[in-house]
Formats: C-alpha cells, structure tokens, sequence
C-alpha cells in the first residue's frame, strides 16, 4: 500500500493525539510510537521532541484525523486500539476519540465495535503487538526482495 505524506503525518499524529488522551505516556507507548514513526519514514530525532512534549503542549489541535481512503483509516483505527491497549486497558476518551476518527473517515460503529471485541481477545490472551501497518506499508527507502 502506497501512503501519501498527509496520511503519514496523520497517522502518526493520530497516534500521538490518543496516547495523549489519558494524559500519561507509558514507556511502552512510548517505544511503540517511536518504531511507528519510523515505519513511516519520519526521524528518530523528531519522533522523539514530539513525545517528549506531548502532554506539555498545549497548542495542539485534537480534532480527529482524516484520511484519504478508507483502508488507510482502518489500518490507523486497528493500530490506535492496539496504542491504546499497551497499557493493558482502553480509557473511555480513547475509545471516544476512535469513536470520531471512525465516523469522519466514513467507518461505521459497527466495524470499530467488533475491532475493540477482538483487541479485548488479544488482550485476554497476551498475544504478541503487532502493528496493522507493518503489514500493509513499506517505506520508500525499504526494497522488498
């Protein structure tokens, strides 16, 4: 799957905006956006002021983020419940801000519903995180043999 810059940037500021939402970033959140971010060409060294400052930034605007297609917001929608279980349990606010990004993409209530279920699985039987993207998106500077 090919993404545009713009979905990059969302997508990466999406995730950046939900783990903001029960206003602590756990180490493990933490780690899990900085390979995020990378998986989407962006620099360590930003990838890491950006979260750094997160919870001290008051600027930032949290509206939900849009998408050019609906596969690239429900890669996003799929990786943002796996973000916001890291930490082993899905605050109402996330979830309410999934709920926002689904329906401005087009996405309905239904589909998100039964992705929270089987995260719930997942959760509930420690399987290993693994991110949707990963699976779908490969860097321009990445040859794929």
């Amino acid at each position: 799957m090919n993404m545009n810059l713009m979905d990059r940037s969302n997508y990466f500021k999406g995730l950046l905006l939900l783990s903001k939402k029960d206003n602590k970033i756990t180490p493990e959140e933490k780690e899990s956006l900085l390979h995020l971010g990378r998986l989407l060409e962006f620099s360590e060294e930003f990838c890491t002021e950006t979260i750094d400052e997160l919870l001290h930034n008051n600027h930032i605007k949290e509206t939900p983020v849009e998408f050019s297609n609906e596969e690239c917001a429900k890669l996003f929608l799929k990786d943002g419940l796996k973000i916001s279980f890291v930490d082993h349990v899905i605050d109402k606010k996330e979830f309410d801000w999934l709920q926002q990004v689904a329906d401005i993409n087009g996405i309905d209530d239904e589909w998100l519903t039964s992705q929270l279920a089987h995260h719930i699985d997942i959760e509930n039987h420690h399987k290993k995180l693994s991110f949707e993207i990963e699976k779908h998106y490969k860097p321009a500077s990445v040859k794929v043999l």
